[in-house]
């Protein structure tokens, strides 16, 4: 795998190259840009024309898509970029004749225009626009440099010319995310019932501690479909809420965050003293990195996935004032549905971090998680097929194999909150609480004392 992150598997024909989609080719250059005189024919033209003329020189395309050849902007500027593109589609396309023009007058006007449009409202002339795109992308990428941005860091590897944009994902093959409580989930064994406590007052539910889900519970490993799983990331929520209630109206709320980390085994025991007690409040433990231009089956050794830092995109770094070094288990993939009808809406994709890829024996498995090369998936989001939150599960019996080859061991934080949205009359302070777990070599999970927190109290790290 390159970047990295494993060895060569060698599965790749020789005779393709990877590299190819970024290397650059022999294409037409200088390019021609139309006079004023032939935009503003084709501005004052009739149908697809005229909606292809405002479009890539008045309208959503030119104000916010063209920017995504920023890159090349002291080689061609957005007026000229708009006029190229408008030329490519009626010169090279041929759009200019009769037999798009009903079809684009009535898609315009049945759907509208800008983001606001529904998915399936797309011009025929809005089609070819995107495939112009794309060509004057590759002329530029072609001939002339890309320029790196001071605000970003240097890249890794050669960036992919519009990853930005990237549509549909071809490695994806479900994407339609069922609607379910937490407690409809198989694999989520800990809940919040709050049906159970409806006659308390918001101050004495708040206050309550006994119906907090237990964390023993949430960890406690499920068999499904004949494998043992274990949850490694986990973000439910329990809500009162409900739209027709009205604005300002309080409810009840309760969500916890249950994360786990990678430690070496050197700082096993130095970990779990720092840890143990602490308020997780502050963001000071390494998060999960996120990839929002790659495709799920790109992950993780793809170009998409390796040209920026993964530090750059919130992944590694050690504990804030400390030098103990935690990965987080998990980082996460952002599926976008805004160009992609199929998708109702995006999908955040939890996958396991790059570090458990090491041994080069984990394989896309087309759908929620990835397979080892005997076709068994050990490591899967559950949310793209069930439903429920997002969280990430490992099975347990490739888990404990694959730390041991890593030289790491594994530890959970949660952090929970019980409080009242919208509470202006009451004002009930929210209960806060943090706890943690470690995974032992035999499998079994030991978890240690819960704390609870006032609000604000965020105390950190304790003295390593």
């Amino acid at each position: 795998m390159p970047g990295g992150i494993g060895p060569t598997v060698g599965v790749l024909d020789l005779r393709f190259d990877p590299l190819i989609p970024s290397a650059p080719q022999t294409s037409d250059w200088p390019l021609s840009i139309p006079t004023d005189s032939q935009i503003e024919k084709w501005k004052k033209a009739e149908g697809a024309v005229h909606y292809v003329a405002r479009s890539c020189l008045h309208d959503d395309f030119n104000h916010y898509t063209i920017h995504c050849l920023d890159a090349w902007k002291h080689q061609m500027g957005k007026p000229a970029i708009g006029a190229w593109i408008l030329n490519h589609v009626v010169e090279a396309f041929g759009l200019d004749g009769e037999d798009c023009d009903s079809y684009d007058k009535y898609t315009a006007q049945a759907g509208g225009g800008g983001r606001s449009k529904p998915a399936w409202a797309e011009r025929i002339g809005k089609k070819y626009q995107w495939v112009a795109l794309y060509r004057l992308a590759s002329r530029l990428h072609d001939n002339a440099p890309r320029e790196e941005s001071s605000w970003e860091p240097r890249p890794e590897r050669t960036p992919l010319i519009l990853v930005d944009e990237r549509k549909l994902d071809p490695t994806l093959s479900h994407t339609v995310v069922p609607e379910k409580a937490p407690s409809e989930c198989w694999w989520m064994r800990g809940t919040v019932n709050l049906a159970a406590t409806k006659d308390l007052d918001f101050a004495s539910w708040v206050a309550k501690r006994d119906d907090l889900p237990r964390l023993e519970t949430l960890l406690q490993p499920t068999t499904h479909l004949g494998q043992r799983w274990v949850v490694l990331t986990a973000y439910p929520t329990w809500s009162e809420y409900r739209s027709e209630a009205g604005y300002d109206t309080p409810y009840r709320l309760a969500w916890l965050h249950l994360r786990s980390y990678l430690v070496p085994k050197s700082q096993f025991q130095k970990t779990i003293r720092a840890l143990d007690g602490r308020n997780y409040f502050g963001r000071w433990r390494p998060e999960p990195g996120k990839w929002l231009h790659a495709f799920a089956g790109e992950y993780p050794s793809a170009t998409a996935c390796n040209t920026e830092p993964d530090w750059y995109l919130g992944a590694g770094g050690n504990v804030r004032g400390s030098s103990l070094e935690l990965t987080h288990s998990a980082n996460e993939i952002v599926i976008e549905w805004e160009y992609d009808a199929t998708l109702p809406v995006g999908i955040h994709l939890e996958v396991p971090t790059k570090k458990f890829f090491v041994p080069g024996d984990l394989w896309w498995n087309g759908t929620d998680g990835y397979s080892t090369i005997g076709g068994k998936t050990v490591f899967c989001d559950p949310r793209v097929v069930g439903g429920g939150p997002t969280a990430l599960l490992a099975d347990i019996n490739d888990l404990l194999p694959r730390l041991d080859k890593m030289g790491s061991r594994l530890v959970w934080t949660l952090l929970g909150e019980k409080s009242i949205v919208d509470d202006k009359r009451n004002q009930t302070p929210p209960l806060y609480y943090s706890q943690m777990a470690v995974l032992n070599k035999d499998g079994v999970v030991t978890v240690r004392k819960r704390s609870f927190f006032k609000s604000g109290e965020h105390q950190g790290l304790r003295n390593d």
